[in-house]
C-alpha cells in the first residue's frame, strides 16, 4: 500500500524539481549569486550510544573572502573556541567520505558526534557506516533508513535498486546473526526529530522530518518557510537536499562561501536559522568534496574535506545491482 502523499510533500517534491533547473543555472559556489538572495514528530533527548571521542584540538582556521550583503556577519577573529559537536548528514554508505570526516572533525576537538539521517542507500558499504556511527549521540532517520524499515515506493529506480541492495546487505548471512541484528537495532532507535533546548535537528524539515526538501528557491515561497520556521524554536539543522545553506527567518539565505564558512549565532538576534550542513557521501552543490558543520554552542562552521572518491567510484562499479550514475555522480559532486 503506497504512503499517504499530503500537500506539504507534494510541496517538497515540486520545490526540488523546481530547484533542479535552478542549480543548473546557478554556481552555488560563487557567493555573489546567493550572497544576498539570500508536523513535527514526538521530540525527545538526544541519548548517547557510546563514550564521545577524545582528542580535543584547537578548531581551525576560516578562509575565504566576504563579498558584501548575505544573511549574517561572520564572526571576527577571536580566541579559538572549543568545538564540541559534529554535525553529519547524508552519508550514503560512502565510508571513506565519512573516515576522512570524522578524522577531520576529531583533529579540530569533536567530542559528539549528530547525525541527521540517511547513513545508508546509494553507496557500497551500509553496514561499515552504521558501526561507525553507532557512537553518535543524536541519530535521526532519514528518508532511506525509513525506506528500509518500512516503505520506499516512491523511490526512482535507481535509488529503489539501491535500497533492495541494501536491505540485502543489512540481513547478509555471510554475517554473524548478531552484528545484522545490531544493525537493525540501531536503525530502531533513530527519530525524527530531537530538540537539545533551542537546538532541533532533523533531516528533512521540521514539517515533514523525512521528506520535505527546502532548497535556495524556497526562499520565495514565503507560507513555505513561514510554516517551517513556526516550527523552530531558534536553531534547526537539516541535510536531505545535499545542498549546504542558510535560511534565516527573514526571508534572506547564502551559501557559507558567502558567511565566510562560519555564522556566529549571537549575532541572529531575534531571527531563527535553518542550517543545511551539506551532505558527506554525496555532494550535489558542484564540489564533490564531504561537507559537514562543527558547532560550539555559539560558532557553527562549515567544512568541506577531500578523500577517496575514485575508492567509492571503483567498489560501486564493481556492484552490479548499484546503478553506474550514482558513482559517476560523485565524482562532479552532483
Amino acid at each position: 500500500m503506497t504512503a499517504p502523499r499530503g500537500p506539504a510533500v507534494r510541496e517538497a517534491e515540486t520545490s526540488w524539481r523546481r530547484y533542479g533547473a535552478w542549480a543548473l543555472r546557478v554556481t552555488i559556489a560563487c557567493p555573489a549569486c546567493v550572497g544576498s538572495r539570500l508536523g513535527v514528530s514526538r521530540a525527545r533527548s538526544p541519548r548517547r550510544h557510546a563514550p564521545p571521542l577524545p582528542c580535543p584540538l584547537p578548531a581551525c582556521p576560516r578562509g575565504g573572502t566576504r563579498p558584501a550583503g548575505g544573511v549574517l556577519e561572520p564572526p571576527r577573529p577571536s580566541e579559538p573556541r572549543p568545538v564540541s559537536i559534529a554535525i553529519l548528514a547524508d552519508i550514503h554508505s560512502n565510508i571513506e567520505a565519512l573516515t576522512a570526516v570524522l578524522d577531520h572533525a576529531k583533529a579540530r576537538g569533536a567530542t559528539r558526534i549528530v547525525c541527521l539521517g540517511d547513513i545508508i542507500g546509494y553507496g557500497p558499504n551500509p553496514r561499515e557506516c552504521l558501526q561507525r556511527l553507532f557512537v553518535s549521540e543524536v541519530a535521526i532517520m532519514g528518508n532511506h533508513e525509513e525506506a528500509v524499515m518500512f516503505y520506499g515506493e516512491d523511490f526512482n529506480p535507481k535509488a529503489r535498486a539501491s535500497l533492495e541492495w541494501t536491505k540485502d546487505q543489512l540481513n547478509s548471512p555471510e554475517h554473524d546473526r548478531t552484528e545484522n541484528y545490531d544493525l537493525w537495532n540501531f536503525l530502531g532507535t533513530m527519530q525524527q526529530v530531537v530538540e537539545d533546548g533551542d537546538i532541533m535537528y532533523t533531516h528533512g524539515s521540521p514539517r515533514v522530518p523525512t521528506r520535505e526538501y527546502v532548497v535556495p528557491v524556497d526562499i520565495k515561497n514565503r507560507e513555505k518557510i513561514q510554516g517551517i520556521f513556526d516550527l523552530v524554536k531558534r536553531v534547526c539543522f537539516i541535510g536531505h537536499s545535499h545542498i549546504p545553506h542558510v535560511y534565516t527567518s527573514d526571508f534572506k539565505h547564502a551559501a557559507p562561501e558567502a558567511l565566510n564558512g562560519a555564522i556566529d549565532l549571537e549575532k541572529l538576534g531575534e531571527r531563527k536559522i535553518l542550517i543545511n550542513t551539506g551532505s558527506v557521501g554525496q555532494p550535489r552543490d558542484g564540489d564533490p568534496r564531504a561537507s559537514y558543520c562543527t558547532f560550539d554552542g555559539r560558532i557553527v562552521r562549515f567544512h568541506r574535506v577531500a578523500y577517496d572518491v575514485q575508492s567509492t567510484v571503483d567498489k560501486i562499479y564493481a556492484i552490479e545491482r548499484i546503478p553506474n550514475f550514482l558513482a559517476d555522480r560523485l565524482l562532479v559532486g552532483r
